[in-house]
This record gives C-alpha cells, structure tokens and sequence, in this order.
C-alpha cells in the first residue's frame, strides 16, 4: 500500500524550484506516496501567510485525492485567520515553533492556546514543530507539555524531531504523554530503530519535509528499522488517516 506523508512544503525559501505542484507530484509518484499533507512553508521568508495558504488551498482543490491542506500562521496574529482557514477546509493547523521571536512559556498558553481549542471544536488535530532552523538540545521538548494543560484531549502531532540528541528529551516526553503522535524523519539508522521501537509503530507518521529530505531515503530507512513488517507503507498511511480523523494513537498492540 502506497505511503501518506504528513509534511511536505510546498513552496521552500531555499527550494522553491523543488517545492511545485508539479514537482511534488512527480517526487510523490517515484516515491509511491497516494497523499501528502502540505503547508505554504515559503511564508517563513516572506511572512505573506495568506498568500501561501491561498496557495495551498488552490492546489488541494485542484488534486483532492493526493494533497491535504494544512494552514501555516503567524502565532501572535492566529485570529481571525485559523477560523477562516477551518471554514475554507484546512485539516490542521501546523505551528511553527522556530519561526520568529515569539516563543515562551507564556506565549505559548496565551497563543497557542486559543488555536488549540478551535481546532479541539472541529474535532482536528494540532500539529507543532519543536525544532527551528538552529535546534539545540531539549530546547522545544517542553512545548507539547504545555500545550496539553491547554488541552488535554486534543490530538497533538511532535513534528520536525530532526536532532539526533534531542530524541532523550522526546523519548522521555513520549513516556509521560503516550496519547502523543511523533513524525520520523531521516536520523541516524540505530538511533531510528531504537525510536520506532520505544515509541511502537502504532505511534508514528512519516514526515520527510520534501525538499529538505528525499522521500525515498526517508522511507528506506524506516523499512530497514522495521523489517518484520512486510508492508510499512499500509502501517504509516492507516496511522496518518487516524490523527487526520482526530484520533489519538491505537493503544499499544
């Protein structure tokens, strides 16, 4: 069974000739991925969240069965845009943690806290990345903590864990919060088989961050952590249709 891959940018800063509907679709199709979830991740340079939504929003129409949208925002200025995007069909809301200054304790409860509960309403899921573009050590491993004082119920997707030795921090999070979704990206091969394996297949999404990472060495390397699964691919896509449904991980077996 094809793949479903919960972050995919269209529209890079870096990479914007990778990031097309037309390229995507051609890296989904070598990659046999059937569904991408994608968010206008271009705004994180030019800060025009809407124009990256819209532009999300338009493709997502344009290839219903293949493309997800997600809505990318600006923290400080959530509202009224996260409620618009919610009435024009967006499934989620990603928050982007490294993004700009705005990130503490504080800001956190009082901004994010109200995206929380809306999306809690429409009974969707929250999607938070806890690591930027200079990550260090355990330094965003606390944010889905405080978000579940906000919320104890909503389901919550860890994305962008990219930093080999942060995954301590993530592990240990991942004990304390087992209703939480974690997004595997590329890490170093044991390490990737020690994560799936503490964490149980039932709990994690794919989330290659294309164009940042290559689909197929993302895939390859979860396939070689799980190699008694014959069918991976039909695993991570019935995980991805469960958190898009607003659901929580299966329990354990």
């Amino acid at each position: 069974m094809a793949w479903i891959d919960t972050s995919v940018c269209l529209g890079h800063p870096e990479y914007p000739d990778l990031a097309t509907e037309d390229k995507l679709l051609t890296a989904m199709d070598a990659a046999d991925i059937s569904m991408a979830w994608i968010f206008g991740y271009d705004a994180i340079g030019t800060h025009d969240f809407d124009a990256s939504n819209n532009a999300v929003q338009r493709i997502a129409a344009k290839h219903p069965d293949r493309f997800v949208p997600i809505g990318l925002i600006n923290p400080v200025l959530a509202f009224p845009a996260v409620n618009r995007l919610l009435d024009n069909g967006f499934k989620s809301i990603k928050v982007v943690c490294g993004w700009g200054n705005w990130l503490t304790i504080d800001n956190i409860r009082r901004l994010v806290g109200p995206v929380v509960e809306a999306l809690h309403g429409r009974g969707l899921h929250l999607s938070v990345t806890v690591e930027g573009n200079v990550p260090t050590r355990g330094g965003s491993a606390y944010i889905p903590l405080v978000i579940r004082e906000a919320s104890p119920d909503i389901p919550l997707i860890v994305d962008r864990c990219w930093t080999p030795q942060a995954w301590e921090d993530y592990l240990t999070i991942a004990k304390q919060d087992p209703s939480l979704w974690f997004s595997l990206n590329s890490l170093p091969q044991r390490l990737l088989e020690r994560v799936v394996g503490e964490l149980g297949l039932h709990r994690v999404l794919l989330a290659s961050w294309y164009p940042e990472t290559d689909l197929e060495i993302v895939q390859h390397q979860i396939a070689r952590a799980v190699p008694e699964v014959s069918d991976p691919g039909s695993v991570f896509a019935a995980n991805a249709m469960r958190a898009l449904s607003g659901q929580h991980p299966k329990s354990k077996g």
